[in-house]
């Protein structure tokens, strides 16, 4: 079996076509071609491309297909994600509602977005799972230590979450936004691999999977020239966020697993 990784696609569901027909995942017709293997989106799916929707639309289509064929299709919850929900959450609200709007705005947000996605793909995005392992793999989407503030397990974080999209707390909200928002902590030349291992044991798995930052910010690779995944503090960290909305044309990360 085959577990395929898309970073964070920001939108651009030009792109996000592009990649899976390219690698086989879906034919040209759109549909389900990966049999059995899994499809991970690592988060931050909204904002900045203008097309979220549409990368919405097709991740569900494709987790149904997916399922009937005896594979996975799922995505994480970014940051991006959250500021969305947020937005939404306390529209209406006066003055917060506007706070909330306007940095969702100035974080990427496309406004148009806000009424093209219907509410089955709302409920879909207040779905989503924050933490994931699959195999040896632990899958978030930031990388910063601000789950352990969240849950010891992963499903302690993922109810977390769950709890926070029906608090009214603007304040909570606020807070573990910034939490999540936070990055680079497993980059550190010392501390980076030690704070990684830290995940690790404490979640499971034996390789750390992210994305949020995207590796032209963390290497001297020029956007438009990162067209793979970065492993790095000892290895036990894998990079996965290309980029896309910097320039940089994607690319899909795939481990081999056992079955």
């Amino acid at each position: 079996m085959q577990v395929h990784i898309i970073g964070d696609l920001h939108g651009y569901y030009d792109v996000y076509e592009s990649l899976l027909i390219e690698h086989g995942i879906i034919d040209a017709s759109l549909n389900w071609t990966a049999n059995s293997d899994q499809l991970w989106l690592i988060g931050d799916i909204l904002d900045r491309g203008g097309d979220a929707e549409s990368c919405i639309a097709l991740t569900m289509k494709l987790q149904q297909q997916a399922s009937a064929a005896g594979g996975l299709v799922q995505c994480l919850l970014g940051n991006h994600e959250l500021m969305f929900l947020a937005a939404k959450h306390f529209m209406g609200t006066p003055e917060i509602g506007e706070q909330v709007w306007n940095q969702w705005v100035k974080w990427g947000g496309q406004p148009h977005e806000m009424g093209n996605i219907n509410d089955t793909q709302m409920a879909w995005l207040s779905s989503l799972p924050a933490m994931a392992q699959v195999g040896d793999l632990l899958l978030v989407h930031s990388d910063n230590l601000s789950y352990v503030s969240f849950g010891r397990s992963i499903d302690e974080v993922n109810r977390y979450f769950a709890d926070l999209k029906d608090s009214t707390s603007v304040d909570k909200w606020n807070s573990t936004l910034r939490e999540l928002s936070t990055r680079g902590a497993f980059n550190l030349s010392i501390s980076g691999p030690r704070q990684a291992a830290l995940m690790l044991k404490m979640y499971g798995g034996k390789t750390l999977v992210h994305g949020h930052t995207p590796i032209s910010l963390s290497t001297d690779i020029r956007a438009e020239d990162v067209t793979q995944a970065r492993t790095y503090a000892n290895g036990i960290c894998c990079n996965v966020d290309a980029g896309i909305y910097l320039g940089s044309p994607g690319f899909i990360k795939t481990f081999e697993m056992a079955i």
